[in-house]
């Protein structure tokens, strides 16, 4: 059986590698600044012995262009980009797609961030 950390960086694997940007599991350092960044999390993982699933939320956070006022462009690219990768994917037997993707406001950060939901489907041999 597979843990939640396991499945998170085997995304993290996938994501990390591709992008030039901060990418952190399961939440941001406090101390970081940068003005685009991206966190892994997980909901639970179900406990399954043959085939396990889980929902991974890959949040790709991109500062306001000002208060209040989103960054559209390079979130609707970044987003665009984090679905060419994961939708439909397979990674160490574990099948990514991609089940929603929404927009979300962070406002004492000044930042909004696409949240994209993946469904993780993992055989276990």
């Amino acid at each position: 059986m597979k843990t939640v950390n396991y499945i998170v960086s085997k995304v993290y694997k996938v994501v990390s590698g591709a992008f030039q940007l901060p990418v952190y599991n399961f939440e941001k350092p406090t101390k970081d600044s940068a003005s685009q960044y991206i966190v892994i999390n997980s909901l639970p993982v179900d406990a399954d012995k043959e085939l396990q699933t889980a929902l991974v939320n890959i949040n790709i956070h991109v500062h306001d262009l000002d208060e209040g006022i989103p960054d559209n462009d390079t979130l609707d690219d970044l987003t665009s980009h984090l679905f060419s990768l994961v939708d439909d994917a397979t990674v160490d037997n574990i099948y990514f797609s991609v089940m929603s993707q929404g927009q979300e406001t962070e406002d004492a950060l000044n930042e909004h961030y696409s949240n994209i939901k993946v469904k993780c489907k993992i055989l276990n041999n």
